[in-house]
């Protein structure tokens, strides 16, 4: 006697826990036939938090079943109630997702049976996770479709230079199918005597996180192509490759190509400059980071790097460190022998704000020798090196 006292004080105690809850809660009992097989499902009890979702009271739910409530959906009503019985009959819990177009939110439903043909279901609000899930296969999707159909040979590797993706274009230009360049790695593609070099570039890449440089592919056939290469190291541990065959007529238009393609897979500011420092084109997130539209990019001339000597003096420079720094800036980014510059310097955006930016320029030149562009990537940071250097 006391044991069933027990018992029944304890169910109608986790009942009255279960009600307060503020996720959706409910009590069900499995209705079957005489095979035992189900039929449908009666509700017992919800709580407000599983009413509020649907936008009735509690009571309306009461003694009404599964498929009255899902009447406009028979197949999801039979959906439902099967997987209902195998978490009952089967003593199973069973988890599902639910979305609810009415309050357009997603639920994680936990389905668990404490006893014979009853069973309860607890829902928890997964709409943020849900979102960002849905925004990520999107953005793979597009990933996927960029790889398929860019016109210039794109190669993925992981972090042992393993290929772990290629393109069409890559298969075109060295005659292996998807499938076969999947199983070979950086090695495999390229000549005895340019092995080691590829390693040394593959390193480079990994420290510095970006290359561009010169090679040659080896192609199914044995014969080879020399290739212009420039990679990017991503986050998540892999790196992608944009080559293209310097053979190809019409060069620098895929050159540019290439790089409005980098700025559709690089998550950061990028633009583009022509010999004289006008820029030509830039991507959204340096858009975002400046403050200009993209009609005023045309109206904007290198004087954008620069804000000017008295700026730089109010900002701690002295006149002759202001100069050194933009003088070594232009000089090393159109040396063809050099064609890089990395460091720190003032900026200023559209609004007039300062900031310190840790840019990174590239200058990519004509077969011969010719600057043709500037690629420049820019990073907003909290300090100035020099700062650190005088504190």
């Amino acid at each position: 006697m006391n044991d069933a006292f027990d018992a029944g004080l304890s169910r109608n105690f986790l009942s009255r826990a279960f009600l307060q809850l503020p996720y959706p809660w409910a009590s069900y009992r499995l209705v079957i036939d005489d095979a035992g097989q189900p039929l449908d499902a009666l509700i017992l009890q919800v709580n407000d938090a599983f009413a509020a979702r649907s936008g009735l009271d509690a009571p309306g739910f009461t003694g009404r079943t599964v498929r009255e409530v899902m009447a406009d959906d028979p197949a999801g009503a039979d959906s439902r109630i099967a997987l209902f019985a195998r978490a009952t009959l089967d003593r199973k819990t069973v988890t599902y997702e639910e979305y609810l177009a009415s309050a357009d939110k997603w639920y994680r439903v936990s389905v668990t049976s404490p006893e014979f043909l009853h069973f309860m279901t607890l829902g928890v609000d997964i709409t943020d996770w849900k979102r960002a899930e849905i925004r990520e296969q999107e953005c793979a999707t597009r990933l996927r479709a960029f790889m398929d159909n860019a016109p210039l040979p794109l190669f993925v590797t992981d972090s042992e230079g393993r290929y772990i993706d290629v393109n069409p274009a890559s298969c075109s230009l060295v005659g292996y199918t998807r499938e076969e360049l999947l199983s070979r790695s950086i090695p495999d593609l390229v000549p005895p005597e340019r092995i080691e070099g590829s390693f040394r570039a593959f390193e480079t890449l990994k420290t510095e996180g970006r290359l561009s440089r010169e090679t040659r592919l080896c192609r199914k056939d044995g014969s080879c192509v020399d290739v212009s290469l420039l990679g990017v190291h991503f986050e998540d541990g892999t790196y992608l490759a944009y080559c293209e065959d310097l053979g190809e007529s019409r060069r620098l238009d895929r050159v540019r190509d290439r790089l409005l393609s980098v700025f559709l897979a690089v998550d950061r500011p990028i633009f583009l400059l022509d010999p004289t420092g006008a820029i030509i084109e830039a991507n959204e997130r340096f858009l975002g980071l400046f403050g200009y539209s993209r009609p005023e990019l045309s109206s904007l001339g290198a004087t954008f790097l620069d804000p000017g000597l008295e700026t730089c003096q109010t900002l701690g420079y002295e006149e002759s460190e202001y100069r050194k720094l933009y003088g070594a800036l232009w000089r090393d980014v159109k040396d063809p022998r050099i064609r890089f510059w990395d460091g720190v310097l003032p900026n200023r955006k559209k609004d007039g704000s300062l900031f310190w930016n840790h840019l990174v320029l590239r200058g990519m030149f004509t077969v011969d020798g010719a600057l043709d562009s500037i690629a420049g990537f820019p990073a907003e940071i909290p300090t100035s090196p020099l700062y650190d250097a005088r504190d």
